[in-house]
């Protein structure tokens, strides 16, 4: 099952998350979504019997958290300082 896309993603979201809360800025609960979405994603990473569809919903959950994100930064007017340009390779 290739999750690396996923991965890559829910680190880039999780990169924006830690950069607002450094910078003041509330977060909500995006810390504890993002930690639900990546139990999803190791389970899809390291458990062989997981499908496709558990995999699709870590990406959904990573999805939604990115979006809740993305909202938070507009109702702030600090959409344009953060970046979702997805991490390279993933090292390991």
């Amino acid at each position: 099952m290739d999750t690396e896309r996923t991965e890559r993603l829910w680190q880039a979201v999780m990169n924006v998350a830690v950069a607002m809360k450094k910078e003041g800025i509330e977060t909500g609960d995006v810390a504890a979504r993002l930690r639900d979405a990546k139990v999803l994603l190791n389970h899809c990473i390291y458990d062989e019997h997981a499908h496709g569809e558990e995999l699709l919903a870590a990406e959904l959950a990573v999805e939604a958290v990115q979006g809740q994100v993305i909202s938070l930064l507009r109702e702030i007017g600090r959409e344009g300082d953060f970046s979702f340009d997805l991490p390279e390779k993933m090292a390991g």
